[in-house]
């Protein structure tokens, strides 16, 4: 006669089986998680490969936030994170909207995409745009995923302070060569937006052409200059690091004496800056900023409210 098993039996074999899921359970998880780690690295990666063609198409320059994600057109699978909840799971790094791929040096250290979520609270601000490292989402253990613009993926931690920007972050557009003045009168105020602006302008500024029947000089740097006429008011937002910087820029005035001044954070920083009538290189005191974002700018300063104009170009952060 067959005995059956005791309770006491069926308990241990119980607990030994409760033992070795608790033990195999976590393992699962992990390389569950290493298989999310590696779609959502490869979905980077296709982003990144395709924002270098979308560059190339646009005479080398990286998309403007506003229509990174249209111009690229994606597939949705593509665009999903397979750890994260949203139909897009990923940020553009807003730093490089409107650059010159040349400027980017060190494009292994500049990340292109990111793990995220879009902010909401500030004004202005575009969906899966990254603007400050309150949206970095680590849900990879922990960490986040990056592809770099030289379009390799990493697993990341997010406190890195290439989260903050580069050491000196670059500006886009710098030279204000987008958008392209082809017709006369060759200025525009203020210029049509494009995918490869950056700059924002208010009141009377703009873009105008060498040549142009603004009157202004030949740019030093490429084919255009920004103008200022009168108040008028040209600035870009910029991630960066906590540190001392400088601004370094090349500007004249029309046939009238103008003076412009520097913004930092919407407000006059310095003493304002009189011109002569030929480019000549120029620097700011230097500032200190804390992580995040900034405003960096410039605005004319209406002396008489006379006709006068500043010229603006080849804008750069340096450190000090």
């Amino acid at each position: 006669m067959r005995r059956g098993f005791t309770l006491i039996e069926l308990l241990v074999v119980i607990a030994i089986i409760a033992v070795l899921a608790g033990l195999l359970f976590p393992v699962f998880a992990r390389a569950r998680e290493k298989g999310r780690q590696a779609m959502c690295t490869s979905n980077q990666k296709q982003i990144a490969m395709a924002a270098q063609m979308d560059a190339q198409e646009h005479e080398d320059h990286y998309a403007v936030p506003a229509s990174f994600w249209g111009d690229l057109n994606l597939p949705a699978g593509v665009l999903r994170c397979p750890s994260r909840d949203p139909a897009n799971g990923y940020q553009y790094n807003s730093d490089l909207g409107g650059m010159s791929t040349a400027k980017v040096t060190e494009p292994s250290s500049i990340f292109l995409t990111v793990d995220g979520n879009s902010d909401t609270s500030s004004a202005g601000s575009v969906p899966n745009v990254y603007y400050n490292t309150g949206q970095l989402d680590p849900k990879h253990n922990g960490s986040v995923i990056a592809a770099f613009a030289d379009g390799h993926g990493a697993l990341t931690n997010p406190a890195d302070t290439l989260f903050y920007g580069g050491p000196v972050p670059a500006l886009c557009n710098s030279g204000f060569e987008y958008p392209a003045e082809t017709a006369d009168p060759l200025y525009e105020a203020p210029p049509a937006t494009t995918a490869r602006q950056h700059w924002a302008f208010t009141g009377t500024a703009g873009i105008a052409r060498g040549g142009s029947s603004q009157g202004n000089p030949a740019a030093p740097e490429g084919q255009q200059v920004a103008f200022l006429h009168k108040d008028g008011v040209v600035k870009q937002c910029v991630i960066m690091r906590a540190g001392s910087y400088k601004l370094t820029f090349k500007a004249c005035c029309g046939s009238a004496s103008a003076k412009l001044t520097i913004l930092l954070d919407e407000h006059p920083f310095g003493s304002a800056i009189t011109l002569t009538n030929a480019f000549a290189p120029y620097s700011s005191d230097t500032f200190t900023l804390e992580n995040g974002t900034h405003t960096l700018g410039f605005q004319g300063i209406d002396i008489d409210g006379t006709d006068r104009i500043a010229y603006l170009d080849d804008v750069a952060v340096a450190l000090p």
